[in-house]
């Protein structure tokens, strides 16, 4: 409701403020779509910091399971946006190959050359700078 009024700040603040890692009511996805939120709404303040240690409370062994590939784009998005912020060339390589990676990504045609193309473009450019 605070985002939808344009308050991001005041909306991030809110949802810092909940520690739904103490909840054991919660299920993982439902937790780790919340930490996405957190993670977004973080990005939006600019605040980069809060941003990389909430990312951290996301155990990436839990994208390996089925079911959870909109998760895990949404969160290497993310990752993406943070490192471009970083200019963390080589990060963002792998953030894309984890996409790449993505069992829906790898069946749909129309996606995965353009997510391969880019990640061994990204490559390139690091190797050479």
């Amino acid at each position: 409701m605070k985002e939808d009024e344009g308050n991001v700040i005041e909306a991030c603040d809110i949802l810092q403020e909940l520690q739904v890692e103490t909840f054991g009511s919660m299920e993982r996805p439902e937790k780790t779509d919340f930490f996405l939120e957190q993670m977004r709404l973080t990005l939006a303040k600019e605040d980069f910091v809060r941003t990389l240690i909430i990312s951290r409370k996301i155990n990436t062994k839990f994208f390996k399971e089925e079911g959870t590939s909109e998760l895990k784009l949404r969160f290497y998005e993310l990752m993406v946006q943070h490192a471009l912020h970083e200019n963390n060339y080589l990060d963002i390589c792998r953030y894309f190959r984890e996409v790449f990676d993505t069992k829906c990504i790898k069946e749909d045609d129309s996606k995965w050359p353009d997510v391969s193309s880019l990640a061994c473009l990204l490559y390139w450019v690091v190797l050479i700078v």
